[in-house]
């Protein structure tokens, strides 16, 4: 069950989007669904921090958007990245912006939209530092994967996963949701090799639920791009409902995994009370992104 206020989310996010430049009203992007999965991450919210995590999933996908058109552009594409990182940590990157021979359609629109996700998360919460370093971190790996398009560098399947996981964005959304939600997890938890792999399991059981969907119709296309490595390598040479059935066995496995070691985590002697409340919040936050 989702709260009575999707509506208002939807209604928000989508004048939010066209007011800022990043999309038309027509855009295939402004659905209500980021409306249902806000309030299904961050359930009872207040309003305004709803809004913020649809606000960032909606520029998140207007971005994604502009770099899905832009995969051979490798020498314009990288440094955006340096400008975009700017504007989140609040310098001035109007000069920046106009100063660059790249062709990155609404750049400083996009600049603009993480300047002001970022000052409006700065009012809500204690610590927005995280999902800033999640979201510098995101940035870095696209820029990483550009450089290995540059290369043609055939990648490994944990080489791969690593770089997924990163760039598919879920911990920057994880991060946002601790923040809006006061969920303060201590460095020993978040340097704890259970937490790492319980975060792990979640991202990677959701890049294989969104190549899943997206590998089948994109090679019925025929233009499947090498975004899908381990997919093509688990899936070619099989039909189709074989290969759906090998993703969604080790889709299972994943949760499986992720549910084993949050109850191994939540019996360990090593952790406060508080800590433990913490990290059994933020481990709710993981599953119900996964949901």
């Amino acid at each position: 069950t989702f709260p009575a206020n999707t509506e208002k989310v939807h209604k928000h996010y989508s004048q939010w989007a066209i007011k800022h430049g990043l999309l038309t009203k027509n855009s295939k992007l402004l659905t209500p669904d980021l409306a249902y999965a806000s309030a299904g991450v961050l359930q009872q919210s207040k309003l305004s921090h709803l809004n913020i995590y649809a606000d960032y999933a909606v520029l998140t996908l207007a971005v994604d958007d502009v770099l899905d058109n832009k995969w051979r552009e490798f020498e314009s594409v990288s440094p955006i990245f340096d400008i975009i990182i700017s504007a989140l940590r609040q310098k001035k990157t109007k000069k920046l912006a106009n100063k660059t021979n790249f062709s990155f359609p609404k750049l400083e629109k996009f600049c603009d939209a993480y300047s002001d996700i970022n000052s409006r998360l700065v009012k809500l919460t204690k610590n927005s530092s995280y999902f800033i370093e999640s979201i510098v971190k995101h940035f870095d790996y696209l820029a990483k994967e550009f450089n290995y398009r540059k290369q043609n560098k055939t990648l490994s399947v944990p080489e791969y996963l690593e770089l997924r996981i990163v760039t598919g964005g879920t911990e920057t959304f994880c991060e946002l949701a601790y923040a809006l939600l006061g969920i303060e997890l201590s460095k020993k938890i978040r340097n704890h090799e259970k937490y790492i792999l319980c975060s792990e399991c979640a991202y990677q059981t959701l890049i294989l639920v969104n190549d899943l969907t997206s590998y089948f119709k994109e090679k019925e296309q025929a233009h499947a791009s090498d975004n899908y490595i381990v997919m093509q390598q688990r899936c070619n040479n099989i039909d189709a409902s074989t290969a759906v059935k090998v993703c969604i066995d080790e889709h299972n496995r994943q949760v499986l995994r992720l549910f084993e070691l949050e109850r191994s985590l939540l019996t360990m002697a090593d952790f406060s009370s508080e800590e433990k409340e913490n990290l059994q919040n933020a481990l709710q936050i993981l599953k119900q992104h996964l949901r």
